[in-house]
């Protein structure tokens, strides 16, 4: 009696194991804006005759890229005709669970786009593993693809990265979003315990600035952010000012070590966080 339960625990979490979902690890192949398929597609590829016979109906210039079917496989995933320019799709994360390839993707679409459609697609390759396909997709707003050169969103861009979301160089500067992810009198330390939670980030499309003041004697200072602008196709810059306390405010007289983190989106260009002259608290 006790063998049959046993063996009856084993079978379960055996089937409780591969019945639970399996996190995939793909690497994406290639990607664009202007497939010429201009109908929705959906499908694994397993074969290097298949895939490159994708290849010729998305359109794109030069070879497909090299994938080993031996051991791997593909999933397309080519959207219908957008009605706005520069949209562009990417994998997010791929499960597999009870027989199916679950697969969840982002569509971006660009903030002040240009006119005109665009047929985002993606390849991605990954180990075999079969399954039937599974899609979620989920909607996000992006930012524009700055370029220095004369581009023409009215014709087919030359590459296959190419958003076609083009701002000419009188159009800058662009403003971005930021929001404040942390912000605190004293800094983090590791000693005392006091350090905040590990922001919950997506690093594809965000970036983490920190800014730290240092130490002052007294409290009553902190970080304020005036703007951020995209300045040109390789810059941007973040500017901030240090509020200070007045004569007559009344402060802790404690040594504080001001900071703020900001959650920004992710760009291409430089960086660049310029420090503006401070000003008194409640201005």
């Amino acid at each position: 009696m006790r063998l049959r339960v046993a063996l009856v625990l084993v079978v379960s979490l055996i089937f409780a194991v591969f019945a639970s979902a399996q996190t995939v690890k793909w690497r994406t192949v290639a990607e664009g804006t202007n497939s010429k398929i201009s109908k929705f597609l959906f499908r694994q590829v397993q074969t290097d005759g298949d895939w490159q016979q994708v290849w010729k109906q998305i359109g794109d210039r030069g070879r497909a890229p090299v994938v080993d079917f031996a051991k791997q496989e593909m999933v397309i995933l080519n959207l219908d005709a957008q009605k706005q320019g520069g949209t562009s799709v990417y994998i997010e994360t791929m499960t597999f669970e009870a027989g199916q390839l679950i697969v969840k993707a982002v569509r971006k679409q660009v903030r002040d786009a240009p006119k005109g459609t665009s047929n985002p697609w993606v390849a991605v390759a990954l180990d075999r593993i079969g399954g039937n396909l599974k899609l979620s997709m989920r909607d996000i707003q992006g930012y524009p693809t700055f370029t220095t050169s004369n581009c023409r969103c009215a014709k087919p861009c030359l590459s296959s990265r190419c958003s076609c979301s083009c701002h000419q160089m009188n159009q800058f500067p662009y403003p971005l979003d930021w929001e404040v992810e942390y912000d605190d009198s004293r800094c983090p330390s590791p000693i005392s315990g006091d350090q905040p939670d590990k922001p919950r980030m997506n690093f594809r499309e965000e970036s983490l600035v920190a800014i730290h003041l240092g130490p002052r004697r007294t409290g009553g200072y902190s970080i304020g952010v005036f703007s951020l602008e995209i300045i040109n196709p390789t810059e941007t810059t973040l500017k901030y000012w240090e509020n200070t306390p007045g004569m007559r405010d009344n402060v802790t007289q404690a040594l504080t070590s001001p900071y703020a983190w900001l959650r920004i989106p992710r760009v291409t260009s430089r960086v660049t966080v310029l420090k503006l002259p401070g000003q008194p608290l409640g201005r």
